[in-house]
């Protein structure tokens, strides 16, 4: 068994399943989840002259950019409704502040298990992936409902960040998701929470990197995401 490549999809921004998926890094494993062919969905092996065989069907990330962009899927269409209906997904969806996407690179089975590199893939399967980090650097805000509303975003001081690095050692990198019993504050360090600003408009205020923590979910919440690669200067 291995990898075949069969075509490559150049993107942009990379559009993420919000309904039923409690954070980022689930649906981006869900994206990156292959359907088994098999029984009667068996595949057209072209290289076998046509015999049918079982495989696995999905889509990986092969070349990431330097800025990452992800669109949340926050509206969605009731065709079965007459007329047709639109409504607005609120779920709560954490998202973090260090985002690594070396587990995405790969495709997996629904089991999780790792789908076999082809020969040309330098990287041995269940070889420890090589971290590729990103930092959340701006987050998109919808407030309202599925037929209007209002865009802001909260953008972060790159340069704040940079000097806060030189002055201060990193440290230990650690899960940064927040909930209930936690906050960004307690689980990163000050160079990777950088300075937050509200751009509402014509009107910028600055604010705590916990206010991001309102955006999970409800009326008022994400709706794309930026990620800056680490390094990136």
């Amino acid at each position: 068994e291995r990898e075949r490549e069969r075509e490559r999809e150049v993107f942009t921004y990379v559009f993420v399943q919000v309904s039923g998926a409690h954070t980022l890094e689930a649906s981006l494993r869900a994206k990156v989840t292959f359907d088994e062919l098999s029984g009667a969905n068996q595949w057209a092996c072209d290289e076998a002259g046509g015999v049918k065989v079982d495989a696995n069907k999905g889509v990986s990330f092969k070349r990431l950019p330097q800025l990452l962009c992800f669109t949340l899927m926050r509206f969605e269409m009731n065709w079965a409704a007459d007329p047709p209906t639109r409504s607005k997904v609120t779920d709560q969806m954490a998202f973090p502040l260090e985002l690594d996407m070396a587990p995405f690179t790969r495709g997996r089975r629904a089991d999780g298990s790792e789908i076999a590199a082809a020969p040309t893939d330098p990287g041995a399967v269940g070889a420890p992936p090589v971290p590729i980090l990103y930092d959340l650097s701006a987050v998109v805000v919808h407030e309202g409902g599925a037929y209007g509303g209002h865009y802001h975003v909260y953008v972060r001081d790159v340069a704040d960040e940079t000097e806060a690095e030189t002055a201060t050692e990193e440290t230990e990198r650690s899960q940064m998701h927040l909930d209930a019993d936690n906050s960004w504050g307690e689980s990163s360090s000050p160079a990777r929470q950088g300075s937050w600003f509200n751009c509402n408009d014509a009107t910028v205020t600055r604010v705590s990197v916990d206010k991001l923590r309102s955006t999970f979910g409800g009326s008022s919440c994400a709706y794309m995401l930026v990620y800056r690669q680490r390094g990136l200067t």
